[in-house]
Formats: C-alpha cells, sequence, structure tokens
C-alpha cells in the first residue's frame, strides 16, 4: 500500500473516531472511572540502569517541571531515553507539550538539568545539600507563575472567583480542629494542625510581600508545605489523613491535594540529586539532553479545532526515530485524559501513571501526512480498536450519582518500588576512593528530607547498643551523643582511628559548626540505629582515602556497626578469616579493603553474599594498621 493510501485511511478512520467521540461525549464526559496504574507490576529488565517504577518517578517530575504555566496549553509530557554507551552512558529527556514550550521554559529546564548534572560529578558528598538547595531554587523561578496562581485566587471556567489558597487552607484546619477534639486521641492531629497554622502563616506572608521578596516567601511556602505533607513521616498529605480514618468532602480534598502538589517541588529537588549521586545511576546523570518536540498545527473537524495531546507526540516522535534502549513509560504534568489512556493501552508500549478519565472531544492524533505509511497503517488501527471500545462504553454506560464529580487532574505520586526491591537492588555499600591524606574516621549521618532547609534534625549516634535522647547543643563525656543539627547539611563527624593528626570532634556541617563530643579511639565501637523514630537517608563513613555511602532511604530497620579488629597482614589476613570462617562452619568471606590498594582506584561495589542477604561486611585497614570492621544489617533490630 502507499503512503498516500495509508494516509487517507488514517484520514477516514479519523472522520469516524471524532464521530464516535463526539456520541459518547453527549452521553458523559467521564467514560470511566481513575486509574492509578503506579501499584502495577512490571516486568524489569537488565538492558536498563534505572527500575522501571524508577523512570516512571523521575518521568513524572520532569513533566512537572517542563509546564511551567497554568493551563491546558501549558501541559506537558516527557520520557527518559538511556543511552548506555560504554564509554560515555546518558540520558535523553524529551519533552512535549500541548502548545510548544516557550524557550524561558527550557532554558530554565535546562539550568535545573545542569545543577543535576554538577551534583552528579562531584567527587564527595560535600555538597550535596547545597545542589539540592540550589536546585530548589531553580526549580522555584522556573515555576513561579504556576505556584503564583495556585496561591493566589482564581478563577473557574465559568469565571467565578475561588477561594485563595489561604482561605482553603485554613478551612482545612478548622476542620481538623473539629475532628480532634471529638478524636480519643486528640495528640495524633494536634502536631498536624501546628504544622497547618504555619503554613497559613507563610502564605498570608507572602500574600502581603513585594515583588522583590517573592522568591524567599514562595521557597518559605513550599518548605512549609512539606512539612504539613511529611508529617509524623508520611509520605504525603492525603496518605496520612487516609491513614487516621479522616473522611474530608471534595473541596478539602481539593486542597490536601493542592499542599501535595506544591510540597512536591521539594520532592522533586530532593530526588534528582540523590538518583544523580547514587553509583548505580550516576554515569547516566553526569550527561543529561533536552530535546523539545515542536507542538502539531491544530486540526480540524466540523466547527472545532483539535490538538494533539503532549503524550501523543513523544509517542509519534518515537513511532518514527525508534531509539536502541526505547523509554517505557510517559510522565504528566497532569493524569492522562480518558483517549490519551485509550490510546496508550492499545498502542501497547508504554506505560503512564494515572488516568483522570475524562474525556476531551478535541484530542487527537497527528495527520497522516506528517509520518510514515507505517504509523498511519498503525494509528489507523488503533484508532479502529478505540472507537469499539468506546461504542460499546456507549451501549453500556450507566451514570451514577456523583459519579462525574469525583478525580482530580492531576495527583502527586509516590515511588512505590517492586515488592521483591531486595533481591533486586539490596541495600548496597558504595566505595569510593577519595583525597584524605590522613588515616581518621569520619561519619556523616544524613537525616530524610523533611524541611531541612529550615528545621532541625536529630541524628543519635549509639555507642552502649541503646539508643537515648539528649537535650540539643550538649556537651558531655557519655558514650551517647545527640545534637540539634540546623541548615541544610545536616553530619556527624566522629574521629576514633589512632594515628590521625589530630582528634576529630563531633560537630555539626551546618553554617557555624560547633563541637559536641570528642570521641576517642576507646570508644568504639559505634553502632548507628536506623529505625521509625530515627528515619536516616544516607550513612557515609570516610576512613582514611575510602569513602563508603550508605544510602538506606529505604531501610525501615537495621543498624551500622563499626568496631576495632586486630591489626592483621593484608595479604595474608584474608586466607586466615577463611579459615576461622570454615572452622565456624561460616562460609562467608570478610572482605578486607586496603586503602592504598589498587582495587580503590576506581570504584568498588560491595553487596551481600546473595539475594537474600541481609546484611553487609567488610574490613578496612591501612597496610595493616588502624584495622576497622564495618557492618550495616537491615529489616532487623540492632540486639
Amino acid at each position: 500500500m502507499s503512503t498516500a493510501f495509508n494516509s487517507q485511511l488514517l484520514a477516514t478512520t479519523k472522520r469516524d473516531f471524532h464521530e464516535i467521540v463526539q456520541q459518547l461525549f453527549l452521553k458523559t464526559q467521564k467514560p470511566i472511572r481513575p486509574q492509578n496504574y503506579r501499584s502495577g507490576i512490571f516486568r524489569q529488565s537488565k538492558s536498563y540502569i534505572l527500575l522501571h517504577e524508577e523512570e516512571q518517578h523521575l518521568a513524572d517530575h520532569v513533566a512537572v517541571l517542563a509546564q511551567a504555566k497554568e493551563g491546558a496549553t501549558g501541559v506537558s509530557a516527557a520520557m527518559i531515553e538511556e543511552c548506555n554507551g560504554r564509554d560515555s552512558p546518558s540520558l535523553t529527556i524529551r519533552i512535549a507539550s500541548n502548545e510548544t514550550p516557550l524557550p524561558e521554559t527550557v532554558d530554565g529546564l535546562r539550568r535545573c538539568l545542569d545543577i543535576v548534572e554538577e551534583a552528579a560529578r562531584a567527587e564527595t558528598y560535600e555538597h550535596k545539600d547545597i545542589h539540592k538547595s540550589n536546585l530548589l531554587v531553580q526549580i522555584i523561578k522556573l515555576s513561579k507563575s504556576r505556584m503564583r496562581r495556585r496561591i493566589g485566587l482564581q478563577k473557574n471556567r465559568g469565571g467565578k472567583v475561588r477561594p485563595s489558597l489561604f482561605d482553603r487552607v485554613e478551612s482545612l484546619r478548622c476542620r481538623l480542629l473539629v475532628l480532634e477534639a471529638n478524636a480519643d486521641n486528640p495528640s495524633l492531629r494536634s502536631s498536624l494542625c501546628v504544622n497547618f497554622s504555619e503554613l497559613c502563616q507563610k502564605i498570608e506572608s507572602f500574600t502581603l510581600s513585594s515583588e522583590e521578596s517573592q522568591m524567599d516567601h514562595l521557597t518559605a511556602i513550599v518548605l512549609a508545605a512539606h512539612k504539613v505533607s511529611k508529617s509524623a513521616n508520611n509520605p504525603s498529605l492525603e496518605r496520612q489523613l487516609q491513614m487516621k480514618g479522616i473522611d474530608l468532602d471534595l473541596s478539602h480534598r481539593r486542597t490536601v491535594f493542592q499542599i501535595d502538589k506544591i510540597s512536591r517541588y521539594l520532592d522533586i529537588s530532593n530526588d534528582l540529586i540523590d538518583f544523580s549521586r547514587k553509583i548505580r545511576y550516576n554515569g547516566l546523570f553526569r550527561n543529561i539532553h533536552l530535546e523539545v518536540c515542536t507542538a502539531p498545527k491544530a486540526q480540524h473537524h466540523d466547527d472545532q479545532i483539535l490538538h494533539v495531546h503532549s503524550e501523543i507526540q513523544l509517542i509519534s516522535f518515537y513511532e518514527q526515530y525508534p531509539a536502541g534502549s526505547p523509554p517505557r513509560c510517559i510522565g504528566s504534568s497532569k493524569s492522562a485524559c480518558f483517549l490519551c489512556d485509550l490510546f496508550i493501552r492499545k498502542h501497547g508500549l508504554y506505560r503512564i501513571s494515572h488516568s483522570h478519565g475524562r474525556l476531551y472531544p478535541k484530542w487527537t492524533v497527528p495527520e497522516g501526512y506528517c509520518v510514515n505509511e507505517e504509523i498511519n497503517l498503525r494509528f489507523s488501527e488503533i484508532l479502529k480498536d478505540m472507537s469499539q471500545e468506546m461504542l460499546q462504553i456507549k451501549r453500556t454506560f450507566v451514570r451514577r450519582p456523583g459519579y462525574e464529580g469525583d478525580g482530580a487532574e492531576s495527583r502527586v505520586h509516590l515511588l512505590i518500588l517492586p515488592s521483591n526491591f531486595n533481591a533486586i537492588s539490596s541495600p548496597i555499600t558504595e566505595i569510593r576512593a577519595s583525597l584524605r591524606s590522613e588515616t581518621s574516621l569520619k561519619i556523616a549521618v544524613v537525616h530524610k528530607s523533611q524541611s531541612e532547609l529550615s528545621e532541625a534534625s536529630k541524628a543519635t549516634i549509639n555507642t552502649t547498643g541503646q539508643a537515648c535522647d539528649l537535650p540539643p547543643n550538649t556537651t558531655t563525656s557519655s558514650t551517647v551523643v545527640t545534637g540539634a543539627l540546623n541548615g541544610l547539611s545536616t553530619a556527624l563527624e566522629s574521629g576514633v582511628i589512632p594515628g590521625s593528626n589530630s582528634a576529630p570532634s563531633i560537630s555539626s556541617k551546618s553554617r557555624h559548626p560547633s563541637p559536641l563530643y570528642e570521641c576517642r579511639p576507646q570508644d568504639l565501637p559505634i553502632t548507628i540505629v536506623i529505625s521509625p523514630d530515627n528515619p536516616l537517608d544516607t550513612i557515609v563513613p570516610s576512613i582514611g582515602k575510602v569513602e563508603c555511602i550508605f544510602d538506606i532511604r529505604d531501610m525501615g530497620l537495621g543498624y551500622l556497626n563499626i568496631k576495632p579488629t586486630k591489626q592483621i597482614d593484608v595479604l595474608k589476613g584474608r586466607e586466615r578469616l577463611q579459615s576461622k570462617g570454615l572452622a565456624e562452619g561460616n562460609h562467608e568471606e570478610l572482605r578486607l579493603i586496603d586503602v592504598r590498594g589498587s582495587e580503590l582506584d576506581g570504584e568498588l561495589v560491595l553487596a551481600g553474599s546473595d539475594s537474600d542477604s541481609k546484611e553487609v561486611e567488610f574490613s578496612v585497614n591501612d597496610g595493616g594498621e588502624c584495622n576497622i570492621c564495618v557492618k550495616i544489617v537491615w529489616g532487623v533490630e540492632e540486639g
């Protein structure tokens, strides 16, 4: 068949398709209920570095950033393409919007990605939080117009003015106070109500601020919203209210969604930097290419102007220009509409996070002359299948009370890793060579990101096997240390290995560090407990020139133990340890890491002995001197 024939076939199919769309639209504007695809089970492939769930999560993040303006024309989509060349792995991020993104939007997104690249190329974790801070500032600059519309007075499609975010948050806070007064355990909500009050104050300050200070106030609102969303270590405000059994009306649920959406800007900043620093993904994020699709010209059907939605633009691009490692997911700044969802399901190659199920009759696919004959034929077959399903829905659809009113057009999604994630990627010990010359031990304990930009965090180093709390900024000779750590960088340093030029003290890596506790060699062993009460993000013991990175964001329970070992000969120590293990019936080998060895000229990754292992253990020494044993265990309590 000729290209002209297939193009004409697609045009005919489209006319019939749009007639059926109009018929269904007269029957209902919402043919299906909202669909959440994030909780599905996806086949993983060794051809990709990112997990399917991670690719989807990051693509949604980028799509949110790509929609720098409010309204239907700004709705955006993104796809992430892995380029796993042996010499220089990279990512290609391709975005599309219902109308071609403005140059200033593309430039702003490029500046965000430049910061991510810079973080990925950094030699150490030292400036990780600075990168997060810089990225958040750039994200807020990029999204300033959209955020201002979320916060200020808005008009709906009928021209009616809707309440401002301040009024809606205050109304929700008052509603929670009423529920709290009737609750059996009011303490469950009291802290949340306090956080709501702080958010209201930040919003009010923004509305009274000058143009010059709005960036600072917007940042404060994001941090306050994040504090509300993540109260009591919950993943979102929506989730924590569900867990507490709080049932709200539609207007209050929409306010909950708005708060989570504003909070999401900090999550995006944290996630992009965190992914860029993981050794598994680091090479990809060192080189990020940004490509932009040009939106097709508007089409006409009868008296209607039709548009190609951003998701369909991206699918059309990869139909014309297939990739070696094609993207698996389409990220969206809004939930997919009914027709995008249906097209993607019929197409079969890509996944999305969510569909709100609404039918937009001005939806279409690209003109036939823009693509080749195979694509024309393929799209024609997909539209026919879609038409058949819509006719079936039209015949069987029964409208139920309240059916059309539920479901937001955009949602905040949580990263849900597969249930066998530990077998795929258990907590890994990443070991990097750094440029430290003296032999000393420094431990950085970085707490989970929860409004770190303004709130104090607590870190507990337990050297006695039992954790307890002390007042902040306490100097003590006890073996238990608790410090309130302010600012972006939350870290503790502890010098414990003999032979260093000086004995470092435990101190906050804040802008104005102050010593909290002097740790002596005899204070070993040290145990750092990971638990829901002490949620940590990263632990980085630096031993001499060895930097060990423990990424423990997904660990709900466990501990890190550091203890001295006897001085052993590096060459013979492995044999003796193996012999001892065999004699005791333990066939696992304790890995020896020599800080002067050639194996640290690059990067070394250690994992458990098998996929079911719940621990990683190794010994670090400096040419037979200053030996310590490092052990991390997850899934069990320290004991």
